[in-house]
Parts: structure tokens; C-alpha cells; sequence
């Protein structure tokens, strides 16, 4: 019987193997990557687009009802020509609307991962679709823990997420799929740890 001494149990050898698959399991469990989540910026129609009516507030308020973590994406969906997605490292320029970029995508299908903390804003910059009737216009603050994000700074400069181009809240009562995945992971690995000491 392999790793078993006269029916003892496992052996050094064995407990050793156990130990260390029940710590990479673990450590996989709770590791950014595992729990990161696409954000999906959708408007009425489903994706980035017009808002109508008087609804000119709609992204931001969906963006400040979620947390944004750093790994994980922001994904806009849209008609390419018709939209695009703009990103500033200002407020300011945020606010105005402004034709001066730091970066901009055009795919119809951007996925932008948020690979470090601070403010983002973006803007679809078609003429009309960021000013006021438009609404195409949200910013984000993106941390390194759960805790509720506060009011972008009036001129703060951005900390910039990297260029690549959202979902409701993460919360007990509504988890990731990773975090429930991770969840079943983590009840697995315990038992399994106890046996082994």
C-alpha cells in the first residue's frame, strides 16, 4: 500500500503531498484571478448605447452600485461606428466631455482589464452621445478590496488601468460565479486538511 506504514496512516511522504495539494488548492481559492468578474456595461437596449428619455444618469448609477476590483474587466458592447469608448485620466475632461484622449477602442466588443487601483472614466465619443441627452459617460474607482468606492476627486488624475477594454455588485447574496466556485473549493480542501494533521 503506497504511503501507508502497517496500516498506521499516511506517511511522511504522503503527508507532505497532502499538505502541499491542499495549500495550492487553498491559495487558488482565494487568488484575484479566481475571483475576477466582467463588468458589462449595459444600457436599456442591452449594450453600450444612447440612453433615451430623461434616464441621462443610467451608467453612472450602475457603476456606483458595483465594485470594481483591480483584475477584474470592463467590457462595452456596442455597433461599431456607432459608439466607442473613450478613456480620460482626468475628471475635469470627464466632465466636459472632451475630444482630447488617453486612450480609445472601436471594436464594438472592448474588454478593458482594470490592472491597477485608482479612477477610470470613459465616454462614448460621438458627438452628442456623452453630453448631457446622450448619457454615454461613466468613471469608476477601482480597489483592492470590497469596501464601498468613494466620489471621484473634482481634478484628481487618474491611476491608469491598463488598455484592453460591467455586472451587479459582488455580495453574499449575489456572488461571483468564482467566489461560489471558490467557495466549494475551500470546503473541499478543509476536511482534507484536517485529515492530514
Amino acid at each position: 500500500m503506497l504511503g501507508m506504514a502497517k496500516g498506521k496512516g499516511i506517511d511522511s511522504a504522503g503527508h507532505e503531498i497532502m499538505l502541499t495539494i491542499s495549500l495550492i488548492l487553498g491559495l487558488l481559492a482565494v487568488s484575484p484571478a479566481a475571483q475576477a468578474v466582467d463588468h458589462v456595461a449595459r444600457g436599456q437596449t442591452g449594450n453600450w448605447s444612447l440612453l433615451t428619455g430623461t434616464n441621462n444618469t443610467y451608467y453612472q448609477t450602475w457603476a456606483n452600485n458595483n465594485i470594481f476590483l483591480v483584475g477584474d474587466v470592463l467590457v462595452f458592447n456596442y455597433t461599431v461606428g456607432g459608439h466607442d469608448v473613450v478613456r480620460y485620466s482626468r475628471k475635469t475632461e470627464f466632465d466636459n466631455c472632451a475630444r482630447v484622449t488617453l486612450q480609445r477602442w472601436t471594436s464594438g466588443a472592448d474588454r478593458i482589464v482594470l490592472n491597477s487601483t485608482g479612477f477610470f472614466y470613459c465616454i462614448c465619443s460621438i458627438p452628442g452621445h456623452c453630453e448631457t441627452g446622450g448619457g454615454m459617460k461613466l468613471s469608476i474607482h477601482v480597489t483592492t478590496t470590497r469596501a464601498v468606492a468613494p466620489t471621484p476627486p473634482h481634478n484628481g488624475t487618474l491611476v491608469a488601468p491598463s488598455a484592453s477594454p460591467t455586472t451587479p455588485a459582488r455580495s453574499a447574496a449575489n456572488p461571483s460565479p468564482n467566489q461560489s466556485i471558490s467557495g466549494l473549493v475551500a470546503a473541499a480542501i478543509l476536511p482534507g486538511a484536517a485529515f492530514v494533521v
